[in-house]
């Protein structure tokens, strides 16, 4: 019955943000548009959390986990080897138990070298909460993850709420409109081929049937 209740819960959102909703979150968490006036942690501490999440469609507890030493020193290869759920706070392995190269094109490479700072250690964390620890993302989720999508919905600038485990589904949908083999998503994002097409990866919105 609990497994009933899972599989459930997981398969009713597969959807996926578009591209442009994409850019589009990122710019709202980038620029602070709907982040509060008097706050001591602006929505753009978050933007290079997000921004990850997107361009890596890695899971939450993989980026949050990640530390400078699973980066090569030219930032073209990350090694996704551990993860820490926020609802344990246990770091162990990923979730397939399996260590992954994830190869970085240049806007990836370009962002990592951004947000490295210049002096540190191979043990610091990549990408930080407020207080320089790691990121809770149960408080992302309601304090900024929320509010920026939500507004983004009633603003037009996004379709639906969606919750922010769908960057995930994102990256996965985007890379296979974009071209890149199932088998190779697959690899990259920490599953088997079968598994994005059944909970990860969205039809396209609008769909057109060729002529033949």
């Amino acid at each position: 019955m609990a497994g009933d209740i899972k599989k459930t819960v997981r398969n009713t959102s597969r959807e996926s943000f578009s591209r442009e909703e994409k850019e589009a979150i990122i710019a709202a968490f980038e620029n602070n548009i709907f982040s509060p006036k008097f706050t001591s942690t602006p929505h753009s501490f978050y933007a290079p959390y997000v921004k990850f999440l997107f361009i890596t469609g890695c899971r939450p507890e993989e980026a949050i986990a990640l530390q400078w030493k699973h980066v090569s020193t030219d930032c073209l290869k990350i090694q996704f080897i551990e993860a820490e759920p926020s609802d344990t706070g246990i770091r162990g392995d990923t979730k397939n138990h399996k260590t992954r190269v994830f190869p970085c094109n240049a806007s990836l490479q370009a962002f990592l070298q951004s947000i490295r700072p210049v002096d540190l250690s191979p043990d610091d964390l990549v990408l930080r909460s407020p207080r320089g620890q790691k990121i809770d993302s149960h408080n992302f989720l309601n304090r900024c993850w929320q509010p920026v999508v939500k507004a983004l919905v009633k603003a037009g600038k996004v379709e639906k709420y969606l919750p922010q485990y769908n960057m995930r589904h994102t990256f996965v949908t985007l890379a296979l409109e974009n071209g890149v083999k199932d088998k190779d998503v697959a690899y990259l994002v920490g599953n088997s081929a079968i598994v994005i097409y059944q909970n990860y990866a969205s039809k396209k919105r609008q769909l057109t049937v060729p002529e033949f």
